[in-house]
């Protein structure tokens, strides 16, 4: 128990916290279906119209669909925003979570309530919980992991024995990525276990195994139905990694790539934080304490990956990020809570600056969802008879009510044309890829062929280039293209 344990004061900040944040990642999550490309496959699993593919572990599909068992939704845009509220709930668990174990290091509950704000004001985090994605469950479900593992190596008791079994079966159940966290875990658990009287350590290292497993299970269970599909899923997701999706972009041709396009790009924190986890490692703040030892292995880990993988195809390789913002966030917050007052303050006021700014922007694109250019692109009234829009340049559901492609620089201009198209209408959700892969080294044929279309397409003809109201990240704000095959230059 801490000095100045409040439980009244902890628990009116964690109710603040739950409800400003829900607020904040629900705000305007009723955005067209098919916005984000993923969605529309994984609400047709949460619908029971496909069998899941297990690219990704089932959690975000099997949570969505309990609660869709009672919702009873049917339409594919009631469905995705309850899904979307499910990953807006999992970024709630990711706050509270950062602020229960930012308090349990620093015995401060106004540091954790700093830690916990710092997270819900990131852009990062505001934008990717509001999707039907992965990526906040699984930072949610590893920090809780975290969490749990705290206080099992404060207490062997019969609860956090169970809470730490169910806390690890969730995160492995939430993206194949996890697995990554699996080593540093496990050391630092068979470390503090190994302490034990040997009976003691096979009893709890069996059961918590056991409860790991029988947990992945319950969630997972098709697996066990069509072991084939599961593995053939993780598979393709290995290869995915391995090889990159459109481009190839692996460390030595995109050096240092999420730092600078993801971290660097989007949060302003990106700078202090970096400086605090180097001045801590250098004064040896890491070392001292197994909890920040355990953060610590989980970022390095997870950033190296990242880094190293050519898999960071625009638009969506922000997410690949999420989870180091908790973590950098602690440490952060660890490093201010030892400095002396003046210092102190002076790291609060410019990491709140920051803040603010970072907050103003990651609102701003929630805010002004309804002026995405793929919902002002329809106030220009283009014919729809001879107007040809690219997947990324519009929802799903308006594909129905207009002519799609999954591209517009195949089969080429000119028959394009004669089959009585004179618009099309261009996303930078694909062009941007292609353009840019064409610039670089080691690419596929495919790149540079589709990347030179794009380039003599906008070339050649009259364009009109509508821009987002704001920086696009992620599947938010795209650039589009009007190219008039009329019109040529």
């Amino acid at each position: 128990m801490h000095k100045n344990y409040d439980p009244w004061l902890l628990s009116v900040l964690i109710i603040l916290l739950s409800i400003s944040s829900f607020y904040l990642f629900t705000l305007n999550n009723d955005f067209p279906f098919g916005f984000h490309p993923d969605e529309i496959k994984k609400v047709k699993f949460v619908l029971g119209q496909r069998v899941p593919d297990f690219k990704h572990p089932l959690l975000i599909i099997q949570t969505c669909k309990v609660i869709n068992y009672w919702t009873g939704y049917l339409e594919y845009q009631d469905t995705v925003v309850m899904a979307r509220t499910t990953t807006a709930f999992y970024g709630v668990v990711l706050v509270i979570v950062t602020f229960l174990i930012t308090y349990q290091i620093c015995s401060s509950t106004w540091i954790a309530f700093f830690s916990a704000v710092l997270v819900i004001t990131n852009p990062i985090i505001i934008t990717h919980t509001h999707y039907l994605k992965e990526d906040i469950a699984l930072s949610a479900m590893t920090m809780l992991s975290i969490y749990c593992l705290i206080r099992f190596t404060k207490s062997l008791s019969l609860v956090n024995t169970i809470g730490l079994g169910i806390s690890l079966g969730l995160m492995f159940s939430s993206h194949y990525k996890a697995a990554l966290f699996f080593v540093p875990l496990t050391i630092v658990l068979i470390y503090f276990l190994s302490k034990l009287h040997w009976r003691l350590w096979a009893y709890k290292t069996i059961t918590v195994s056991l409860i790991t497993i029988i947990t992945f299970l319950i969630i997972n269970y098709p697996l066990i139905i069509d072991f084939s599909r599961f593995m053939s899923g993780v598979l393709f997701e290995l290869r995915h990694a391995s090889k990159g999706h459109s481009l190839f972009l692996p460390f030595s041709i995109a050096p240092f790539f999420h730092f600078r396009n993801s971290l660097f790009e989007y949060t302003l924190l990106t700078v202090p934080f970096s400086i605090a986890l180097f001045v801590s490692i250098y004064h040896g703040m890491v070392k001292k304490d197994l909890r920040l030892i355990v953060l610590f292995s989980l970022a390095a880990i997870n950033y190296l990956i990242i880094e190293l993988s050519p898999l960071k195809t625009s638009p969506g390789y922000v997410r690949y990020v999420i989870p180091l913002i908790p973590i950098l966030t602690i440490i952060s917050c660890s490093m201010i809570n030892v400095m002396g007052v003046k210092l102190k303050t002076m790291a609060i006021i410019l990491i709140t600056v920051l803040a603010v700014k970072d907050f103003h922007y990651g609102f701003s694109v929630v805010d002004l969802l309804d002026q995405d250019n793929r919902i002002l692109i329809h106030e220009k009234k283009l014919p729809k008879e001879v107007t040809l829009f690219e997947k990324y340049s519009t929802g799903y559901l308006n594909r129905n009510s207009f002519r799609t492609a999954p591209s517009i620089v195949s089969p080429g201009p000119e028959v394009l044309k004669r089959n009585g198209i004179q618009y099309l209408v261009a996303s930078s959700f694909r062009y941007d890829r292609f353009l840019t892969g064409k610039t670089l080294q080691r690419q596929r044929a495919k790149v540079y062929e589709i990347g030179n279309a794009y380039d003599s397409l906008f070339t050649a003809y009259d364009t009109e280039t509508l821009r987002p109201v704001v920086k696009t990240i992620g599947f938010f704000h795209p650039e589009l293209k009007i190219v008039n095959l009329e019109n040529k230059k």
